[in-house]
């Protein structure tokens, strides 16, 4: 009996790990549109928490700790999408001339007609440009 309840007991600990992960996973998983595969996806997509990346464009409304702003598709400037979002921002994005591609995760609100971000994620140009 002792050998066959250790199998069973590590049978019983592998199997709750397992099911730990597939559980974590699943709610962590968010997938990652440009704004017009996101138009193209967005009633399928309903209220699950997705990425949406694009260019910034600016700040519409500015109310301290939340701000409004829009992004647009960065293939198709004519696409864009409203963004709220409530936190910590970086200084730049209240500079007119800010730009830059930007990544919010988060909902879209269909009764406000607006995405709703819980994060966000900046690129830096300068990264990304050849040294000179």
């Amino acid at each position: 009996m002792g050998k066959r309840g250790t199998i069973i007991g590590i049978i019983v600990v592998v199997a709750a790990i397992a099911i730990m992960i597939v559980a974590f996973a699943g709610n962590n998983t968010s997938y990652m549109y440009e704004v017009g595969q996101y138009y193209d996806e967005i009633e399928t997509l309903g209220d699950k928490s997705v990425r949406v990346r694009g260019d910034y464009d600016h700040i519409t409304e500015d109310l301290g700790n939340t701000i409004v702003f829009t992004i647009t598709d960065i293939t198709d400037p004519s696409l864009s999408l409203t963004i709220s979002y409530t936190g910590p921002i970086r200084a730049d994005m209240r500079n007119p001339q800010s730009e830059g591609i930007i990544e919010a995760k988060g909902k879209y609100d269909f009764d406000k007609k607006i995405f709703t971000a819980k994060e966000l994620i900046m690129e830096c140009a300068s990264k990304y440009e050849p040294a000179t």
